[in-house]
């Protein structure tokens, strides 16, 4: 998981960088073809380290964060194990719309 800045805004707040993240998250999603040709989400531009450790957390991201958190423990699962389960999900649902529109 990582942190990313918004792309407008103030910039005086953190995001989360997840399909759960706030508005400004879900704006940075990107799909992008990895070298095997398979496809991978990538979410943004990265805040630099001096950047994060001084600004705020966005308020939607922390609930989004938490509410996952919460989420990941009663699956039993660490909260990196469930956010990734959670992107390998909307993958396999956009191929399998993909394939469902070329047949």
């Amino acid at each position: 998981m990582s942190i990313i800045e918004a792309p407008s805004g103030t910039g005086q707040m953190k995001h989360w960088a997840s399909l759960r993240g706030c508005n400004v998250s879900q704006r940075a999603i990107r799909f992008v073809t990895n070298h095997h040709g398979g496809e991978e989400i990538e979410y943004g531009e990265g805040m630099i380290a001096w950047r994060v450790v001084d600004l705020a957390w966005c308020s939607p991201c922390q609930d989004a964060a938490r509410l996952l958190k919460n989420e990941a423990d009663n699956a039993d699962i660490t909260p990196e194990d469930y956010n990734e389960r959670i992107e390998w999900q909307l993958l396999e649902r956009r191929e399998t719309n993909r394939a469902n529109r070329n047949s």
